[in-house]
């Protein structure tokens, strides 16, 4: 190996290693004590820092938004989980709000409702397009007192009759079916007339049959059942 290489290398590592100890001790000395050499050094370091310090502030800037983004993102992973847990639990009680609602009416339409009044809950709906039927599960000591023609209620009016009773469940003929025929009366005119399922295959509909053609009847009005025949309450 050539000596002088060996020499070479040697002062370069002397010279890399000396040049920061020049520039700190051209740092930290009183300015009216610099002499030539100081002078020299602090005009590269002005022109270093005047090259470096904008590079070395755009780099912090970039560190500190990219901290900024990952803690922001943290903070909108942790909202959105909450926001997700809130919006469940609004929903949950709401269902239980309403459903409490929904018996609280129950229980008034059984005060309200003259005779005997059983509880029924749906289980199965008819999913032919011709015949509007539905199935009950009503309550095994209740099941020998269900018979047909029997009307079923809920708290906002009528559903249909009893057609036929098997084990706990009944069958339910809806009101809007076309082989129903309902005695109505419009509630503010007190104008009568027959309810008759459509029959329609895409929706649930009735229309109000023989009413006179001097009856005032409106777009809005309540139609509710007369009572008379005694089937219907």
């Amino acid at each position: 190996m050539n000596p002088w290489k060996r020499h070479w290398d040697a002062l370069i590592c002397v010279i890399l290693l000396a040049i920061p100890f020049v520039f700190l001790r051209t740092s930290t000395r009183d300015p009216s004590r610099y002499d030539e050499l100081d002078r020299v050094m602090a005009r590269v370091i002005a022109r270093v820092e005047w090259v470096v310090a904008p590079v070395a502030m755009g780099a912090a800037d970039l560190w500190s938004d990219y901290l900024y983004l990952v803690h922001v993102k943290r903070d909108n992973e942790r909202l959105s989980a909450e926001n997700a847990r809130l919006r469940a639990e609004a929903a949950r009680h709401r269902a239980e709000f309403d459903e409490n609602r929904r018996l609280r009416r129950l229980l008034q339409l059984r005060t309200e409702v003259p005779g005997e009044v059983f509880a029924a809950q749906v289980v199965i709906k008819d999913v032919s397009p011709f015949f509007r039927v539905t199935r009950l599960a009503v309550m095994a000591e209740d099941r020998t007192r269900i018979q047909p023609g029997m009307p079923v209620l809920t708290d906002e009016g009528l559903v249909g009759q009893v057609s036929r009773t098997f084990g706990d469940f009944a069958d339910v003929l809806l009101s809007v079916d076309s082989r129903m025929a309902i005695d109505v009366m419009v509630e503010r005119s007190g104008a009568r007339g027959i309810v008759r399922g459509t029959g329609e295959r895409d929706r649930y509909a009735a229309r109000v049959e023989y009413l006179q053609r001097t009856d005032d009847v409106r777009v809005g009005d309540a139609v509710v059942t007369s009572g008379l025949g005694c089937r219907y309450p």
